[in-house]
Parts: C-alpha cells; structure tokens; sequence
C-alpha cells in the first residue's frame, strides 16, 4: 500500500513541475487556402490574393521548454475544416523562436461524408515581443512513412499562413 502512494506522489510532484514549465499560447491565423510550392510564391505577384482565397482559423500551443503540442483548426470555406496537430521541437533564439514538429490531421466536411485522415509537417518561424509574437506557418502533407518525410523536405509542397500568438 505505501508503494502505491509513494508512486502517486512521484507522478503527482512531476506533474507539478510539468504545468509549472508549461506556457499556453493562442491566437488567430490565415493560411492560403490551396496548397502551394514556394518556387510558385517567389515567381507570382501576392496582389492578386484575396479575402476569398484564405482560410482562417485559430492555433493553440502548449510549450514545456523546448518542446511544443499545437492544434490548429482551419475553416476551409464550402463548409470544410481542417485539424492539423503536432508534436515539435523549438529553439528561442533572441527574439526568434524556429519550430519543426510531426503530427496527425483531421478533414471535416460539415456537409457529410467520411472524415479524411493524414499527417503533417510544420515548420514555423516568429519574432516574439514578450507575451506576443507573429509569424509564418507552413505545413506539408505527408502520410506516416519515411519516404513521403524525405519527400516533404525535398519537394515541399503545402500551405503556408501567418499568425499571432498572445501568451495566456
């Protein structure tokens, strides 16, 4: 029985210590609603991209150190939203915080139908003011398997957005 306890009281301390390094931030976002390849954005005019041709939503994150939990959720416009989640590291350099994480998603047509299953690939880049920051967002479309990763780093193709965070 005293094992028991002892083995409550460990996990119960680390949990402790866990929430207590734990920061939340959340904030709104807009991601190009099509996918696209980054040559295509260097060799386009961005003048021509309107309201219509966004999506937008929200971002969550979770950070203990350098590791980092997010949820995205992205209304697609015709009635479809995406959940993108990932688990990921970071590196806070001066006011510049880099991201790379892995993680699952989710497609919902709110119309009916199956929910599309996937995974993503999430690179990020931000300038933080204290409990403020912004930046861009880009997540390639990847299954789980180590070709379609190599393939996501060496043919990106995905969305791209920006983002603010507020610190809660």
């Amino acid at each position: 029985m005293n094992k028991k306890i002892m083995y409550v009281v460990i996990v119960l301390i680390f949990i402790a210590m866990s929430v207590s390094a734990a920061d939340f931030w959340l904030g709104p976002n807009a991601f190009y609603a099509a996918p696209i390849n980054p040559q295509d954005v260097t060799a386009s005019s961005v003048s021509g991209i309107g309201i219509e041709d966004l999506a937008f939503g929200a971002e969550g994150r979770l950070y203990l150190k350098s590791l980092s939990l997010s949820v995205n959720a992205e209304y697609l416009g015709n009635r479809r939203i995406y959940l993108l989640s990932d688990v990921g590291l970071n590196i806070d350099l001066f006011l510049f915080r880099f991201g790379l994480g892995l993680g699952p998603n989710l497609g919902i047509n709110l119309t009916g139908g199956k929910p599309s299953l996937g995974g993503n690939l999430k690179a990020l880049a931000e300038v933080k003011l204290g409990g403020f920051s912004v930046g861009l967002t880009w997540f390639s479309m990847i299954e789980f398997n180590k070709s379609s990763i190599a393939d996501a780093f060496k043919n990106p193709y995905g969305f791209l957005g920006v983002g603010a965070m507020f610190r809660l």
